[in-house]
């Protein structure tokens, strides 16, 4: 596959697939171990790790190991943890009762990605099911680039926007790769503005829905037409910026609840962020 050249000024992330501490033996083992789990995910393993250890911003596409969807990410960038999370350590994997009650549909799930990033979460979608109709919605223009590739091969419909509960604009802040997002009132970062879209436009038709918008689904669970929504299941990131509540992870289960879904399971919280499953109560 071609790798593209990024700005030098990306950031650099921990190389997956170092060789461990520790015994000659004990380090064999671990490597092959986690060398195993990777090569799941990653047809062009060696490839994506010889990208990694040299360090160096660029883009490199690659293909799911199943179904040979393609995705492409930013080596020595956030996107490799983004990937792992994602790929490697499960964060959206169903929880049962979240893959029965789709199963249940006798039909492929609508799935809507509010924050879809470069696509990682679709791509993991369409692996699952190669028929699902997929709606990600992603504002930041150098993740888009990205979003767009994967969701070309992947029949994905992008909306370039931003997610929140209304048409128009808002002030944002780009380039910060998973970070990106949404400027406070009295921020004094450096910001563009981007378009926004009423999130429940979308979100009405949807079975699965998923947000991760770095603050902005405050907005969207204050709105009363949260409570209206048909999905069956919701996975979403909460995250301390922009939350109008004390304590945000309370804050976010409350939400839901009140919304008429039932917390299944929280995905590493910790003071800043969490993510978590919610199943629709009938």
């Amino acid at each position: 596959m071609s790798a593209t050249p990024l700005s030098a000024s990306a950031p650099e992330v921990a190389t997956p697939l170092t060789l461990p501490q520790g015994s000659a033996v004990a380090r064999r083992l671990r490597f092959l171990k986690e060398y195993g789990v990777w090569r799941k995910a990653v047809r062009e393993l060696w490839r994506f790790k010889w990208r990694e250890h040299r360090g160096r911003p660029v883009v490199g596409t690659y293909h799911t190991r199943g179904k040979g969807v393609a995705y492409s990410i930013r080596h020595a960038t956030r996107d490799v943890g983004i990937f792992a999370e994602v790929f490697i350590a499960g964060e959206y994997d169903l929880p049962p009762a979240v893959s029965a009650r789709l199963e249940a549909l006798g039909r492929p799930p609508r799935i809507l990605d509010l924050g879809a990033n470069i696509g990682l979460f679709a791509a993991y979608c369409r692996e699952r099911w190669p028929e699902a109709a997929i709606t990600a919605v992603e504002p930041d223009p150098e993740n888009l680039e990205l979003l767009r590739a994967t969701a070309a091969d992947a029949k994905i419909v992008v909306v370039p926007a931003c997610a929140t509960t209304h048409e128009g604009s808002v002030r944002f802040v780009a380039g910060e790769f998973a970070e990106s997002h949404v400027a406070a009132e009295d921020s004094n970062e450096d910001t563009i503005e981007l378009a926004s879209v009423d999130a429940f436009r979308f979100a009405k038709a949807a079975d699965l829905v998923k947000i991760d918008i770095e603050g902005s689904e405050w907005e969207i669970l204050a709105d009363t037409r949260f409570g209206e929504l048909e999905a069956e299941a919701l996975v979403m990131e909460w995250h301390d910026i922009s939350c109008p509540h004390p304590d945000p992870r309370a804050a976010a289960h409350a939400a839901l609840e009140q919304a008429g879904f039932e917390v299944l399971c929280e995905n590493r919280p910790v003071a800043s962020n969490g993510t978590i499953w919610a199943l629709r109560t009938r």
